[in-house]
């Protein structure tokens, strides 16, 4: 039974992130090229 819960649960979230995503036509945070010069220095390990 507990299965079936979070299958439903999994379904609905992939749903509305698909959803979400074709609403807003955007790639994610992780993958937008729309990050300073800084913020790219600061995530890059030396």
């Amino acid at each position: 039974m507990t299965f079936q819960i979070y299958s439903v649960i999994a379904l609905i979230v992939l749903t509305l992130n698909i959803v979400i995503n074709r609403l807003f036509k955007n790639d994610g945070v992780k993958y937008s090229q729309n990050f300073e010069e800084d913020e790219i220095a600061g995530t890059l390990s030396k």
